[in-house]
């Protein structure tokens, strides 16, 4: 379950994240603490309120949307393992990774599972198919979720 300590820390991987990859990309236009200055007045306008959106229940919202994706607009390159993050629970719990369908290799690495044990988790009804060889991303976000909150296998 998203909860006000992992908006608190997705904001502040937001931050780190979007700081590193302007540096990156832009490094000798302006210094790091310039950008993380405008970051620190922004970042938490978009995080919180995707954060805010998700607390009420309100995922399927164009605005939640918009707020996904203009995380991700920094972010990307996103891998699977970033999924794992407060900020990637965050964001995929709005944008599903993968446009909503994973290969059993997208879902072994978003968990940090082999591909064996996410075909005996599909068998347990731990995750859901989609019918086509494939996984829902609902529900490896939903296990990922469930880890995080302790409740592991």
């Amino acid at each position: 379950m998203i909860t006000e300590d992992t908006i608190v820390c997705a904001r502040n991987q937001f931050i780190e994240s979007a700081v590193s990859e302007i540096f990156c990309r832009f490094g000798g236009l302006f210094s790091v603490s310039d950008a993380e200055k405008g970051l620190k007045q922004t970042a938490p306008g978009v995080v919180d309120g995707l954060g805010e959106l998700i607390l009420q229940g309100q995922t399927d919202s164009w605005e939640a949307r918009h707020a996904a994706s203009r995380i991700l607009g920094v972010l990307i390159p996103v891998d699977d393992d970033w999924y794992r993050t407060p900020l990637g629970r965050l964001v995929g719990t709005v944008i599903p990774p993968h446009g909503g369908v994973l290969s059993p290799t997208q879902a072994s690495r978003i968990l940090g599972v082999s591909r064996q044990r996410v075909w005996q988790m599909l068998q347990e009804g731990k995750l859901r198919s989609s019918g086509d060889r494939k996984i829902t991303a609902a529900s490896v976000m939903g296990e990922v979720e469930r880890r995080l909150e302790g409740k592991e296998e």
